[in-house]
């Protein structure tokens, strides 16, 4: 429809608990919706969110691959 992918899908069974634009906020199974502006690119911190314990992320295409967890993501300052 939208042309989204799963990567790295473990569990067919993933329900996702909840919306979250910043990084710090992870809570458990969310979904982590990384936004650009001009300060930070969200997508930096794929990554730590997956680690932190977001169910999923959302990844720009155009961005190349997705980071997976235990990937070493940029922190925020």
């Amino acid at each position: 429809m939208c042309g989204g992918q799963v990567a790295n899908a473990d569990d067919n069974n993933l329900m996702i608990h909840g919306v979250i634009t910043d990084s710090r906020h992870i809570q458990q199974g969310c979904l982590f919706v990384p936004l650009s502006g001009e300060r930070f690119d969200g997508h930096a911190f794929v990554a730590d969110s997956l680690t932190s314990g977001a169910g999923a992320s959302l990844w720009e295409r155009a961005k190349g691959n997705p980071p997976g967890p235990g990937s070493s993501g940029r922190q925020r300052p």
